[in-house]
């Protein structure tokens, strides 16, 4: 039955943190009904989905980080594919358990996804690599034992669901390294939204160039080496998972940079679909009733098998 969730009790984590500091961490793990957050984007939201929020996944150099766990109803079949939500924030803000994520988490989950929104080092304090590491480090722990049995998951079947900033650390760890999807820091498939790509200044609004300098930690562009290092379209194989981007043609991350990404996964031979509308909506605020039933309809063909299925 679709939902809409009322606007009640939103602020709730974020009064124990004060405002929105991403990272600052429940004392302990909570459980709480869908219920909690509104629905800004109007994303179909269904009964019968819950909320873990803040269960510390590492603890790096003793900042613990922790995620939000949205969790479908269960329905008694085989363990099921899974989602780590990364959000955005051009690396520098942003939190897990903000209203836009928070429903994105819950409408993952009613469409039969546990899905797991984290938070992640931010810049300046952190530089790249801290917020890739804290990705690879969420997807070890979702493969624990432990939590694959709680949740009733599949580890071979893990995506990455990333929007804007937190889009980029999703497609690098998506392209980082070579083989089997299931190796312990590959994944099955890639949603990014809006996200930079290339990392060097190339497609560029201005407006972003001092925040991708922080997270690179460098001064400028004229002695920045690591910005290859930090761009998922250097590290493109075969070898890759199936990848989605959404972009719009007037937004913040020009369109560019998900052509650019698209036109190396295609040369690489890997699936990759790419969708730019009109406008200038830009990462989460992309998620109309049209784009989020396509990402669905990605997820079933890539981490479901429906598609493999069908054709059997």
């Amino acid at each position: 039955m679709p939902r809409i969730a009322p606007p009640v009790r939103a602020l709730a984590l974020v009064a124990l943190c004060g405002a929105v500091l991403a990272g600052c961490v429940p004392a302990a793990s909570e459980t709480e009904a869908a219920e909690t957050v509104a629905a800004p984007l109007g994303l179909p939201l269904v009964d019968g989905v819950t909320v873990q929020a803040g269960l510390v996944y590492a603890s790096p150099e003793g900042t613990e980080l922790a995620l939000d766990a949205c969790l479908p109803a269960s329905d008694g079949t085989a363990a099921r594919p899974a989602i780590i939500f990364i959000h955005g924030g051009s690396w520098y803000r942003g939190a897990r358990d903000e209203a836009l994520y928070r429903e994105t988490c819950e409408w993952l989950a009613g469409a039969g996804y546990p899905t797991f929104s984290i938070s992640y080092r931010l810049s300046p304090a952190a530089q790249f690599p801290a917020a890739t590491d804290d990705v690879r480090a969420a997807l070890a722990w979702l493969r624990e034992p432990a939590q694959v049995d709680a949740y009733g998951i599949d580890p071979d079947r893990i995506a990455l669901f990333g929007s804007s900033a937190g889009g980029t650390l999703a497609a690098w760890v998506g392209t980082a390294g070579e083989g089997a999807w299931s190796a312990p820091d590959r994944v099955a498939a890639v949603v990014e939204l809006s996200a930079p790509i290339d990392l060097s200044g190339v497609a560029e609004d201005a407006r972003l160039t001092q925040r991708r300098l922080d997270y690179l930690g460098c001064e400028s562009d004229d002695d920045c080496a690591v910005a290859a290092l930090a761009s998922p379209i250097t590290a493109i194989d075969a070898s890759d998972p199936p990848v989605f981007i959404v972009h719009s043609e007037d937004e913040f991350v020009p369109d560019e940079q998900g052509e650019l990404f698209a036109a190396a996964l295609r040369e690489a031979g890997v699936e990759v679909e790419l969708l730019v509308v009109p406008g200038d909506r830009h990462a989460i605020m992309l998620l109309d009733a049209d784009i989020s039933a396509r990402i669905l309809d990605f997820l079933a063909r890539t981490v479901d098998g429906e598609a493999i299925l069908a054709a059997d």
